[in-house]
């Protein structure tokens, strides 16, 4: 009985062995095929500055010369500047599976969304917490043919890519949609993108850039003011179709306002900006709706800044300039568009806000082309 026993106990160990052998054998690698970071078939959207080095890719919607400069010669934060708002990969391929890899790189984190769409519809959107430091993101498709991916980066946060991974019959495939035409989006924290998370493709200029067939480049910055070195530096872009200009409210709230100082700042830009770009469609919004009454250290009104861009920009047009529009900012906001989360923010748009600008700025573009 005891050697019956021993042998019985010895085949089920030797059962369960083959059986677990089994499974690890004959378990898919769906996803085990790394894609090459610097393969021509990638697209990296919306970035001029792209750094592939140590096995991965980063990017900066600024030059890195310009990032350098002092904070008061700039108009902004460097560090807020390197978050990646605007920027998507763009690639193509038959695999059923794709995973990405990203790690945070910069300071300034307030948490990161990516949006992922396959052949221009939405299909997945991942949120991570501002702790997490390493992001892997994964998504099976139903689509066993040729499918197009754009995957939009946070915009409050800098993460930069460290792989790409495919099933292993799998390939990446030559993109079959044609590079848009570039749109670059100038302001502070409301075109940057506070009030809509982290997330690229819900702030304003990413909704205006997809309905009007564009690639966007945002150069926002949170907390900017009117910035000399962002217009120089638009010297490097190739041809841009459209520029929007939201800027002014942190110039007005900044402890030396000075409506003089800006008129003249906006003038500067707008000058610098037409010499390398003399066809471009520029559209210069004035402040938009606020809670806010007054400024924090002056006692010029918002609607002075108003009327300055006004003035700017109808002084070009009588100068023979006929690519260059006004938009009333506080004529097409309103209370409706802040933020319902946080009803103590004054000034940025919530989710719904953004769509709302968005949706106004499209039919006054649209109506003008």
């Amino acid at each position: 009985m005891l050697k019956s026993t021993n042998i019985s106990k010895q085949l089920k160990l030797l059962l369960s062995s083959m059986i677990v052998l089994a499974v690890v054998t004959s378990s898919p690698s769906n996803a085990a095929q790394q894609v090459n970071l610097n393969d021509d078939k990638i697209r990296f959207l919306g970035a001029s500055y792209i750094y592939q080095q140590d096995n991965q890719v980063s990017f900066t919607r600024h030059s890195k010369k310009i990032l350098a400069l002092p904070n008061v010669q700039l108009g902004f934060n460097p560090i807020k500047a390197q978050t990646t708002s605007g920027i998507a990969i763009n690639l193509a391929t038959n695999s059923s599976e794709i995973n990405f890899e990203f790690i945070i790189i910069e300071k300034e984190n307030r948490g990161s969304e990516f949006a992922l769409y396959e052949n221009n519809k939405l299909v997945k959107t991942f949120k991570f917490q501002r702790k997490d430091k390493t992001l892997k993101l994964s998504y099976q498709s139903k689509n066993s043919k040729y499918k197009e991916y754009r995957l939009t980066l946070p915009s409050w946060s800098n993460v930069a890519l460290q792989s790409i991974s495919l099933d292993d019959n799998s390939k990446l495939l030559t993109i079959k949609s044609p590079r848009q035409a570039k749109y670059v989006a100038m302001g502070d924290s409301i075109t940057h993108g506070v009030g809509q998370g982290s997330a690229t493709h819900l702030t304003y200029p990413y909704i205006v850039s997809q309905h009007l067939d564009l690639e966007l480049f945002n150069l926002a910055v949170g907390g900017g003011k009117t910035s000399i070195p962002t217009a120089n530096m638009l010297a490097e872009f190739d041809e841009i179709e459209l520029i929007t200009l939201l800027i002014g409210y942190n110039d007005w709230n900044s402890p030396k306002a000075d409506v003089k100082q800006y008129q003249q700042n906006l003038e500067n830009m707008l000058e610098i900006i037409r010499s390398n770009h003399p066809e471009t469609k520029i559209y210069c919004i004035t402040p938009l709706f606020t809670k806010s009454k007054k400024a924090k250290h002056v006692s010029q009104p918002l609607d002075a800044y108003r009327q300055a861009v006004i003035n700017v920009v109808s002084a070009r047009i009588d100068a023979g300039d006929r690519n260059i529009e006004v938009i009333k900012g506080d004529s097409i906001t309103s209370i409706d568009n802040l933020r319902q989360d946080s009803p103590k923010d004054p000034v940025h748009l919530g989710v719904a806000g953004a769509q709302m600008l968005a949706d106004q700025l499209i039919q006054i573009i649209k109506s003008h082309n």
